[in-house]
């Protein structure tokens, strides 16, 4: 649990992070952890704020990542360039997931050989 006079630790410490030294600035921020760590607290208690969990990636997105590390060297540029594209996408149309699907095969018909 983070006192008040923690706090007015934690505003000196954080107040040092504008130093012109930068080991000042990392030796003010490791306290300013440590003393977080210490009282057994997070960074979001501290600040007031509600931490959200992060949300799950979608399936293409680590299935994009995957087809493109297993398939260097075989992918084309289009095949490349369309999954990294998927990347930024937070769903597929049928036809993106079709291409995706058609991608994989070959992937994984390549790594059967």
């Amino acid at each position: 649990m983070i006192t008040s006079t923690d706090k007015s630790t934690l505003s000196k410490l954080l107040g040092m992070i504008g130093s012109d030294h930068d080991g000042e600035v990392v030796a003010a921020a490791r306290k300013a952890h440590q003393l977080v760590k210490a009282r057994g607290a997070s960074w979001p208690e501290v600040l007031g704020i509600e931490a959200r969990p992060l949300a799950p990636e979608a399936d293409h997105l680590v299935e994009a990542r995957n087809l493109l590390q297993r398939g260097k060297g075989i992918l084309t540029r289009w095949e490349h360039g369309f999954l990294v594209g998927v990347m930024a996408c937070r769903t597929l149309a049928p036809k993106q997931a079709e291409s995706l699907a058609t991608i994989r095969a070959k992937v994984d018909a390549a790594e059967l050989d």
